[in-house]
């Protein structure tokens, strides 16, 4: 009888599948994995690239995570290394800055406009998102800190982060043609993000 080690989890998935996958990844010089809640019942979606998604499913997040990945995980190892890096493959920038296709979904069609230079504002610019972050933070007492990424990258495109000091800490990104459209972009993203997470 072999004995496998599952370390603290009762899932039978042997090691740690999560570090597994995130390694495999990195080696491959594919975007990390993300991993998106998917119903209250503990199914978690893994999703490397646009290409690649798996879901995993049990008894607590972290175990819906480790079968996530797992399933991932086993499903990489089957596709030859050279595949996944001509089809995922990142630039530099995007590795080191790690938001390359991180959009949440509500932000994709304003990721969209911005791709290629708009002849006028974004829609989402003309409804003001910098004073509607300032405003929601006044009205909720937490400060706002916008962070520009000063390093423009290959695509020539601009990023800026925005930091909400809410409890737990979060951060959101824009992406834009100059550095003022990327300001605008983060800080619709954080609006975007405040109204999702107050419904």
């Amino acid at each position: 009888q072999s004995c496998r080690d599952y370390g603290d989890y009762d899932d039978g998935i042997p090691g740690n599948p999560v570090g597994e996958l995130q390694e495999l990844c990195m080696n491959r010089r594919m975007q990390p994995p993300t991993y998106e809640p998917h119903e209250r019942s503990f199914v978690l979606v893994c999703i490397v690239g646009s290409k690649y998604r798996e879901s995993g499913s049990g008894k607590s997040k972290k175990l819906a995570k480790r079968q996530a990945a797992y399933k991932m995980l086993s499903k990489l190892k089957t596709i030859p290394a050279s595949t996944t890096k001509a089809r995922t493959a990142l630039d530099e920038d995007e590795l080191a800055l790690g938001i390359a296709h991180g959009t949440p979904r509500y932000g994709k069609s304003a990721n969209r406009t911005i791709s290629s230079p708009p002849r006028s504002a974004p829609s989402w610019a003309q409804s003001s998102p910098l004073s509607r972050a300032s405003q929601i933070s006044q009205e909720q007492d937490f400060s706002v800190t916008y962070v520009d990424i000063e390093e423009v990258a290959l695509n020539g495109e601009s990023h800026c982060l925005i930091q909400l000091s809410t409890d737990p800490v979060a951060v959101c990104y824009g992406v834009g043609t100059s550095a003022k459209e990327a300001k605008l972009n983060a800080a619709f993203h954080a609006c975007e993000y405040l109204r999702i997470i107050t419904k």
